[in-house]
């Protein structure tokens, strides 16, 4: 009976022992794999603005290859008279996919493709945009249209060294997303950013309505011991990185990852909500989840099994010492009657 019962003891606990190990070793392998889950989200992010800031710097050099193009054409001309620039914009056009172009004279006169000499409101000045040379301008508000954000590449048109126009092609803001194959990020639910790096002001925001700046973003909450104010000068200062931050006035986390882009002193910016970012890690962990509690109702019906057999072996034990017990009584009494009868006769 007490071997039976040390044997009990001993199953029981080891079976405990094995559970337990079983169950380190899946919390183990959870966490190993949720990390390696989340780093792959996070390269995702990074793949995606990389992509976004690419697409950027590709769509300005193509820009700039068309218009320097146009450029050479213009600067052939032996006159510059209105006619011969619109024939000239008119063939050209069809050429420019993502933007419109247009020529601005010494006079601050603006001549389009299609709308011939147009009303400049006194933003575009000749002189002091061709001393700049080629460059691209920061978000800047279209003539034909005063509620159409813009950005404007400029290319000046020089013949005997003498700049004589200015030839630049626009690219409307709104269409920046596109251009950047934000939707193709996380199924449509990412956010782009381009921030000016000398203001912090947004160029394209596509989070909310208005760009605002990125000081609209004071008040978040990071985590990973991350602050405010290291957040905006890594920013600004053309860092790399990403954050896991909570807007202010939001209940949604998210993640913001940013890079400098190769134009102006603009950085790119993806955000992406959590629940998004993570959402193979969610998969994964509904999956562990199930799984564990097989793991456990099976460790538990085993335990439970176990439990029973030992007592049962326990139970048999005990029986057969109690039959033993009375056999070897039978077996006194049979032999204290055998002898009885031997000293009666």
């Amino acid at each position: 009976m007490k071997k039976a019962s040390i044997f009990r003891e001993k199953t029981l606990m080891a079976t405990g022992c094995v559970a337990a190990v079983i169950i380190f070793l899946f919390a183990a392998m959870y966490f190993m794999l949720a990390k390696v889950v989340e780093e792959r989200a996070i390269m995702r992010m990074n793949e995606g603005v990389n992509t976004a800031g690419a697409e950027i710097v590709n769509k300005l050099n193509r820009d700039s290859v068309y218009l320097n193009i146009l450029k050479d054409i213009l600067a052939d001309n032996d006159s510059f008279d209105q006619k011969s620039l619109t024939e000239t914009l008119d063939y050209i056009g069809p050429f420019f996919e993502t933007m419109e172009v247009y020529i601005l004279l010494p006079d601050n006169t603006i001549i389009g493709a299609d709308e011939g000499i147009l009303k400049n409101d006194g933003s575009l000045d000749f002189k002091e945009l061709a001393a700049q040379g080629e460059h691209v301008s920061d978000r800047e508000v279209s003539v034909m249209d005063g509620n159409t954000e813009v950005l404007r590449h400029y290319v000046p048109v020089k013949k005997d060294g003498e700049t004589k126009l200015l030839l630049y092609g626009v690219t409307i803001l709104e269409d920046l997303p596109g251009i950047m194959n934000i939707d193709n990020i996380y199924n449509a639910s990412a956010s782009a950013y381009i921030v000016d790096r000398r203001t912090g002001e947004f160029i394209l925001n596509t989070w909310h309505e208005g760009t605002g700046s990125i000081y609209d973003f004071e008040g978040s909450t990071f985590r990973g011991g991350e602050t405010w104010d290291t957040v905006v000068e890594r920013v600004l200062s053309g860092a790399r990185g990403y954050v896991e931050m909570r807007p202010p006035e939001s209940d949604d986390w998210m993640y913001f990852y940013y890079m400098p882009a190769t134009v102006n002193q603009w950085s790119v910016a993806v955000s992406v909500p959590n629940r998004e970012a993570l959402e193979s890690v969610y998969e994964m962990r509904t999956i562990c989840v199930a799984v564990f509690a097989l793991i456990l109702l099976t460790i538990l019906i085993y335990y439970l099994w176990v439990y029973r057999m030992t007592r049962l072996t326990m139970e048999n034990a005990v029986e057969q010492a109690v039959l033993e017990e009375k056999l070897h009584k039978a077996e006194a009494a049979e032999r204290a009657k055998t002898m009885f009868l031997s000293n009666m006769s």
